[in-house]
């Protein structure tokens, strides 16, 4: 796919999110973040997950960009402050920028329902200054405040799931919050790019027969590429998986992360 023009002439912004952990959010938002900007995107990563895998991520692509070390920036958490400092983001490539993830992450379940409103606001804030194509943000388990913050900022939502009924009671639990963030927290475009079967493995029948038949069941909901368990994809957490070496996982797992990569990015293109 070609870079085109910044579509409507704003960033967009999409959410990786389940309420269940180790199910591929941070590597969707990893391969997301490569595809998109080797596409000649501007990409603002955020990570609003206290674990910070998605910041390692970045942190070392910023070294092996060869780039000295940073003061202080910009952090995710900084988003959720009714006055955030006035600093720098921290860049980690030409056209990719990272709003890390920090401990003080912890402590925004604490403001409570105050928190609204405020990424929305600051967003729009970095988005004026930077020209973002694109922003890709991970969350881990978030509480409810905060969940109902960011689902109010951003445009667009990717569940990952796999074939556990807590990963799908999940998908069903997003889909409500999002109906929420539409009608009663004012952001009524948030679009759903819809569920993403992950971490599927390919020798259990039971899992595979299982997609197929929530794709039946839930129709569009259902994103149409999977993403299975391939080691390659597991290895390759600070390159893309198409850089991986040779070999028959690698050549699966970067043709279907390339799918999934593609088929969220024409989506959100197209709104």
């Amino acid at each position: 796919m070609a870079k085109q023009s910044r579509a409507n002439g704003y960033m967009k912004k999409q959410l990786v999110v389940n309420q269940k952990g180790g199910i591929g959010k941070t590597t969707l938002c990893r391969q997301q973040t490569f595809y998109t900007h080797e596409l000649g995107y501007r990409v603002l990563a955020a990570d609003l997950d206290p674990q910070g895998n998605f910041t390692r991520t970045m942190l070392q692509v910023r070294e092996r960009n060869g780039l000295p070390p940073a003061g202080e920036v910009m952090t995710a958490a900084h988003l959720f402050m009714e006055t955030p400092p006035d600093l720098p983001l921290l860049w980690c490539d030409d056209g990719l920028a990272l709003l890390p993830s920090t401990p003080e992450l912890l402590d925004i379940p604490t403001l409570g329902l105050q928190v609204i409103g405020r990424p929305r606001k600051i967003l729009e804030h970095i988005e004026s200054r930077n020209q973002f194509d694109f922003m890709i943000t991970d969350i881990g388990p978030a509480r409810l405040a905060m969940m109902k913050a960011i689902l109010q900022a951003v445009d667009f939502v990717v569940c990952p799931f796999d074939i556990d009924q807590d990963a799908i009671d999940g998908l069903h639990t997003l889909m409500h919050d999002i109906r929420e963030a539409q009608t009663v927290l004012g952001n009524p475009t948030l679009k759903m790019l819809g569920g993403l079967a992950s971490l599927i493995n390919t020798d259990r029948v039971f899992e595979v027969r299982s997609v197929e038949e929530l794709k039946q069941a839930m129709g569009d909901i259902i994103i149409p590429p999977v993403l299975y368990d391939r080691a390659a994809t597991k290895y390759a957490k600070d390159y893309p998986v198409w850089q991986s070496s040779k070999g028959i996982s690698k050549s699966k797992a970067a043709t279907e992360m390339r799918n999934v990569c593609e088929y969220l990015l024409t989506r959100m293109m197209e709104q």
